[in-house]
């Protein structure tokens, strides 16, 4: 077990970008040290926040579909109470990963739904939560 992977990767990354990019012989070589080293970063980033991001996202998903289940199509309504009865298998990413994408095919569902339906406030609603999460993932540098 690496006990602090996100301080392990950072550091690498900073090794890459000032140690090693500075003694590389061709522009092409620095680059392509630098761009490692900032997808070093990302990586460390998403290793220490991932699991949560997603579970929030999830969440938020839950309380969108809960508050969206009266006049869905039957077999809709199915798949999104299955859906809210749903756990991650576990709590690793992966795990975590799967049912995030669960949640975003039906957040996609039901926006067709919502514009079929020409329901404006739903259409909102999902918009406001798909903004909510482009936040929560973006990575700030």
């Amino acid at each position: 077990m690496i006990p602090k992977a996100k301080t392990a990767l950072q550091d690498l990354a900073g090794k890459l970008m000032i140690g090693i990019a500075a003694e590389t012989k061709t522009t092409y070589a620095a680059s392509s040290v630098g761009m490692i080293g900032m997808l070093l970063q990302c990586l460390a980033k998403e290793l220490e926040r991932g699991v949560d991001t997603r579970v929030c996202d999830i969440e938020e998903t839950r309380v969108l579909l809960t508050n969206a289940t009266s006049n869905l199509p039957q077999r809709l309504a199915i798949e999104v109470d299955r859906f809210l009865q749903t756990k991650p298998a576990s709590l690793l990413l992966s795990d975590v990963t799967a049912l995030h994408a669960r949640a975003l095919e039906l957040v996609t569902r039901l926006h067709e739904h919502a514009e079929a339906a020409g329901n404006e406030s739903l259409n909102r609603e999902i918009w406001s939560l798909l903004e909510r999460m482009a936040d929560r993932h973006a990575l700030d540098f």
